[in-house]
């Protein structure tokens, strides 16, 4: 069936009206109305994501911008501005959490360099591993005292580990040190030993002043807690002295005599 009808957007014109069946009208609009509800979706998650962006991008220029401000200055002048609030040219949660965290960083490395160093030098001394651990504690309960989380966190970064390392070094140096004060008294000791075989008064040959010698020697290794390294020292040592002595007949036996648990000289 036709008929006329009149339109203000198109004038006048005949069209064609036939009608449908109402089933298949609906089944053509709801594809049309599901994209509107999709696209009106889709500009929100747009919106969120793009604001999220925003934001990281807004924390990782703050952050860049407080280590640029951080490393402008020494540890000492950073830890003085922290304390005293000067957190310019920002406030914001992030600038100031990462200078912060830059603060306890620097003030750890400051730290364990001068630690290192008097070490390597002697001017700090411990007697025991348990020592050291004493003075690292207390180090760092004092230097973050009042300190903030992310303060706490950059000095903590890399103090545990740091902290075996000076209590291994310090029992290295301990170590060391008894190692070479048994030498000194094992050498000594052997010392007065050569002194009274080598005297006029000691009536045994060469052989038997080396196996006195020898005697005072493993008497030495038995009786003393005496490393194997000082004793290869302090035999070291007693043959430099035979050497010198002038005492051609006594080194002779001396790099003849087979030793007690070391074997020929």
């Amino acid at each position: 069936m036709s008929r006329l009808q009149i339109s203000d957007q198109f004038g006048g014109e005949r069209l064609q009206t036939q009608a449908r069946p109402l089933a298949l009208t609906e089944q053509v609009a709801a594809p049309r109305e599901d994209g509107r509800w999709k696209a009106l979706a889709d500009a929100f998650a747009n919106g969120a994501g793009l604001a999220d962006t925003l934001r990281q991008q807004k924390e990782a220029e703050d952050a860049e911008a407080a280590k640029r401000w951080a490393q402008s200055m020494t540890v000492s002048e950073l830890g003085k501005a922290i304390k005293e609030g000067k957190m310019l040219p920002s406030q914001s949660p992030v600038f100031v959490g990462t200078a912060q965290h830059i603060w306890g960083g620097n003030s750890y490395e400051a730290g364990m360099r001068d630690l290192t160093s008097k070490l390597t030098t002697g001017e700090l001394k411990f007697d025991s591993p348990k020592a050291a651990d004493r003075y690292l504690t207390e180090w760092r309960n004092t230097t973050l005292s009042g300190a903030s989380k992310y303060a706490v966190a950059g000095f903590d970064k890399s103090y545990a580990q740091s902290r075996d390392k000076v209590m291994d070094q310090v029992s290295k140096i301990n170590d060391q040190k008894w190692v070479e004060n048994a030498s000194v008294q094992a050498s000594d000791y052997l010392a007065n030993s050569l002194n009274k075989v080598s005297s006029p008064d000691f009536k045994g040959t060469p052989q038997d002043a080396i196996a006195a010698l020898m005697k005072d020697y493993q008497l030495l290794r038995h009786t003393k807690t005496l490393p194997d390294a000082a004793g290869k020292q302090a035999l070291a040592d007693l043959g430099t002295r035979l050497a010198t002595s002038g005492r051609k007949d006594l080194l002779s036996a001396f790099l003849d005599s087979d030793l007690e648990g070391i074997g020929s000289v």
